[in-house]
């Protein structure tokens, strides 16, 4: 089928979407022991998170301001829309992300009366995750 000239099939791609991320995890933590009566423990995570991913390798598009023009009705246009099947230098996700982030913990653990029995504790940690649904 035409419409003003186009092939409709090349306006209405429509892919089964295979997405999916990894996680990849490390920590190191220790006590000490300052007094009789508080113990401090400290440690870090380093977390990897794979962003979003299209297993079948077209990659996520996004929208390039510089490439847009009015006059883009059809392909090879696409209105501004880059992705990396279509250009290298886009990330399958559409987005770079970090290495690594950094999620430093410490704690503390004061014993009252040195019986063990009355323990005050606290700590203080920075958390990150992945969102579990790709709704972004």
């Amino acid at each position: 089928m035409h419409k003003d000239g186009f092939c409709l099939s090349h306006w209405s791609f429509n892919r089964i979407n295979n997405i999916s991320y990894n996680t990849y995890e490390g920590f190191i933590q220790d006590d000490w022991k300052a007094t009789r009566k508080l113990t401090i423990n400290y440690g870090i995570r380093l977390t990897h998170f794979q962003p979003w991913i299209d297993r079948e390798g077209f990659g996520y598009s996004i929208f390039n301001q510089a490439a847009y023009s009015p006059d883009c009705t059809a392909p090879p246009n696409f209105c501004g829309f880059e992705w990396n099947a279509r250009n290298s230098s886009v990330p399958l996700a559409g987005f770079p992300t970090r290495a690594l982030f950094y999620q430093p913990r410490i704690g503390a653990a004061y014993d009252l009366f040195g019986t063990g029995k009355t323990v005050l504790r606290g700590g203080w940690g920075r958390y990150y995750f992945h969102a579990g649904q790709f709704t972004s």
